[in-house]
């Protein structure tokens, strides 16, 4: 006697916590999309040397932030970056 086939759609509870997460994300910034115009004419009306201070600041903040992690990253499993420069010989 031949199997028969599963037509059944699995779904997985991380897959139901993602879709609820994606309703309730498009719930709350909806608005905020729909009022992409006033955002653009509140843009185009603001003083630029205040965009720009936010601009290279926030670049600046991208960048920190890349380094503290590839120095993290690269002193993983190193004892020596706990060691001051008078223990060094000791560690």
């Amino acid at each position: 006697m031949p199997q028969e086939q599963s037509n059944k759609i699995k779904i997985k509870a991380s897959q139901i916590i993602l879709f609820v997460l994606s309703i309730i994300a498009i719930y709350v910034f909806a608005p905020q999309l729909i009022d992409f115009k006033t955002t653009v004419t509140l843009l185009w009306n603001s003083n630029w040397l205040w965009l720009a201070a936010a601009v290279i600041l926030m670049a600046f903040c991208f960048l920190a932030a890349a380094y503290v992690q590839f120095a993290a990253g690269y002193y993983i499993g190193s004892v020596r970056i706990f060691c001051s420069y008078s223990w060094q010989d000791r560690c």
